[in-house]
């Protein structure tokens, strides 16, 4: 807790106005909307071979489940800002409706963002509310995304909810002052109670973040903290920089404090919990060549993640669960057990070593408005391996169709060949407004 005041004090003193460079221009060609509403309509249909031999699936699924699926998900996502001299209001959502082959249909309603900001200078501005902040610099992995959810690396453009937060922006630029060209200072509050950031940590509390940003002779360079009775201590640094016009490359990495995690132990199959902290870091590149192929590698290691025989042993107790629920034997202790490790190990990236790697080709022999890509991401230390190979069409105005593929490859022990999919082909059509 005290570690959170003292970032929460940092956050109240930080507060300066941005220096103003001139510029002639036509106030109307600029002038910003009082009011902006935009959004999407979705309609997205998939087919799915499931692993009907993944622990995982067993576990949720004991009775026994069809080997494929079909899906329709029709959705609206809104977005909207509103401006009123100094102050905006800021909102976004999404609301869907999936029609799933082997279950009931059901709707869901999701707020991704909704908070209010207050710029009472230039370059300096203070929000309340639910709110998406995005730190980190990588496009599939997240090593400093300390206030962030947990991004989907098979599809890291996709929407995400924000937390409910306080933070305060500050951000003042420098011109002829040597190397120094900008400098900004993010910071925020976030509270964990029953009502606010459940998902967030299940420990309740107070919580502090910060961000130092600043340009530095054409280098982006970064530092973090976060601290509070949530979460353990994190310190990161991050880094990006254009080696030619053509070509970025950018890293991050992140100490953990000690915190605990549930492991299985081998000798006596029970659960068990774990005191590790450690470094977490990522090193990629983007790079776009004169032919219009862009080519993203990233790699990221993980020193709190699972080791390969911890993912195992967890594999099996949850399997041994799955068993007995099939078998029609009651319910045991051990099940919600089970339901915990589940849980944890589905999540992205539960072990140390993945590569990822992304290959988009515009408009290949002159195939006008088409973008093929093949996006690959890799658990390195055994080989498994998901890989989506896809297609998008934008042909007609303000609409995007985009037709993808998905292979979850591996043993059964390992991250991707223990996936509950075994493969998916997914078709969306998306109109903008």
């Amino acid at each position: 807790m005290r570690s959170a005041a003292v970032l929460a004090v940092a956050l109240l003193a930080a507060g300066a106005a941005s220096a103003q460079e001139g510029f002639s221009f036509s106030i109307e060609e600029v002038a910003q909307k009082p009011l902006e509403i935009g959004g999407h309509a979705e309609l997205r249909g998939d087919w799915t071979r499931w692993r009907t031999g993944s622990p995982f699936r067993r576990l949720a699924r004991p009775g026994g489940q069809p080997a494929t699926a079909l899906r329709a998900q029709p959705g609206l996502t809104l977005n909207g800002i509103l401006r009123q001299g100094p102050f905006r209001l800021v909102a976004a959502g999404n609301v869907t409706y999936l029609a799933d082959s082997t279950d009931v249909g059901r709707g869901d309603a999701t707020l991704y963002e909704a908070y209010g900001l207050y710029e009472w200078a230039p370059g300096t501005a203070l929000a309340a509310g639910k709110r998406v902040l995005r730190w980190s610099k990588s496009y599939a992995f997240q090593p400093v995304g300390f206030v962030e959810r947990a991004r989907d690396p098979t599809d890291p453009d996709q929407a995400r909810e924000g937390y409910w937060m306080a933070s305060l922006d500050w951000t003042r630029g420098f011109a002829d002052a040597g190397p120094l060209r900008t400098l900004a200072l993010t910071g925020v509050l976030l509270p964990v109670t029953p009502a606010l950031n459940r998902e967030f940590a299940p420990d309740r509390g107070v919580n502090g973040a910060l961000r130092l940003s600043a340009l530095v002779a054409d280098t982006d360079l970064d530092l973090y903290a976060f601290a509070g009775d949530s979460r353990a201590t994190r310190l990161g640094a991050g880094f990006g920089r254009n080696l030619a016009p053509e070509l970025v490359v950018y890293a991050e990495a992140a100490w953990t404090e000690a915190e605990p995690r549930l492991v299985v132990d081998r000798a006596t199959t029970r659960l068990r919990r774990v005191t590790q902290g450690g470094l977490a870091g990522l090193i990629g590149l983007r790079w776009q060549a004169p032919t219009d192929t862009t080519v993203i590698v990233e790699y990221l290691h993980n020193a709190t993640g699972l080791t390969a025989r911890e993912f195992a042993d967890g594999l099996d107790a949850i399997a041994r669960a799955g068993d007995r629920l099939a078998a029609g034997l009651p319910p045991a202790p051990g099940d919600e057990v089970a339901r915990r490790l589940a849980r944890a190990y589905q999540r992205p990236q539960p072990l140390r070593d993945y590569l990822y790697l992304r290959i988009s080709h515009k408009e290949p022999w002159n195939l006008l408005y088409v973008t093929p890509a093949l996006t690959a991401i890799v658990d390195a230390a055994n080989g498994s391996a998901t890989i989506q190979p896809e297609i998008v069409y934008t042909g007609f105005t303000d609409v995007e169709l985009r037709l993808r593929a998905q292979l979850n490859i591996g043993e059964r022990d390992s991250d991707f060949g223990a996936r509950v999919a075994r493969g998916r082909v997914e078709l969306r059509l998306r109109a903008f407004f």
